[in-house]
């Protein structure tokens, strides 16, 4: 420091300064000055680093948060399952409830296949034969038919939405139009939709032949809408037919 204030003196001594005269009390003075100006020197370098350091760290922080976000969002994380951004829960159903829309669909399908599957000779036997019928208290019965039905329709429908099937001759009507005329039907396949507003309701369109005595086959489209039972999953509580291309009509020319 003292040689510091030595090479001072000198550069003054040089200038215009040279007459100036430094006492003791001058040179405490100016030696502080430097001893400060020194210690400034070495802070704000250490002072820089800091806040370069900070800046680095701020920024890797919010690129890690946006990383972090982006995986969460695109399912690129372990962890529990998320759904897709943006995309309703409603639209994501569990396996149980998909396997039940396909139960559904299944069930409905198999009473197509049963209803255009014929004539049913033993169906159209029990249900037009004489012996088979009882009147009991002024009313008929027929335990047979009652029972084959059952065997046959049962395990699809609730017990009302099957009496509601018969009792409209909904179940039976293609069968005995088919056998009068000497008709057979042929089930061939079927659309089957669930209804976006009801999960309950289902529409079908079914595609069946029909051929008499060995004439070309030719088809037609059935449709219909079926109501799911709400008490008994799985089974069928209402079953309509609605049009069917005037197949009702040509089985019975």
């Amino acid at each position: 420091m003292e040689n510091k204030l030595e090479n001072l003196k000198e550069k003054m001594d040089k200038t215009v300064l040279k007459d100036v005269y430094f006492d003791d009390k001058h040179a405490r003075h100016v030696l502080n000055t430097i001893k400060k100006s020194e210690f400034k020197k070495r802070e704000f370098p250490l002072k820089n680093k800091f806040n370069a350091l900070l800046s680095v760290s701020v920024v890797s922080i919010l690129f890690l948060g946006i990383i972090y976000f982006v995986g969460i969002q695109l399912n690129l994380l372990d962890g529990p399952e998320r759904r897709p951004a943006g995309e309703p829960k409603e639209t994501l159903p569990l396996k149980e409830e998909a396997a039940s829309i396909e139960e559904n669909k299944e069930a409905i399908k198999k009473i197509l296949e049963l209803e255009f599957t014929g004539p049913d000779e033993k169906l159209m036997d029990l249900m037009w034969n004489p012996k088979y019928k009882t009147v009991v208290n002024g009313q008929e019965e027929n335990k047979e038919f009652d029972q084959y039905i059952e065997e046959k329709y049962g395990p699809y429908f609730t017990e009302s939405g099957l009496q509601s099937f018969i009792a409209a001759f909904g179940g039976t009507q293609y069968h005995t139009f088919a056998y009068n005329s000497e008709y057979q039907l042929s089930f061939k396949d079927a659309m089957i939709e669930q209804n976006e507003n009801n999960p309950r309701l289902f529409t079908f369109i079914a595609k069946v032949g029909y051929q008499k005595n060995g004439e070309e086959e030719k088809t037609v489209n059935v449709e219909g809408k079926v109501l799911i039972s709400t008490e008994e999953k799985g089974k069928i509580g209402e079953f309509q037919y609605g049009n069917d291309e005037g197949l009702s009509d040509k089985l019975r020319e």
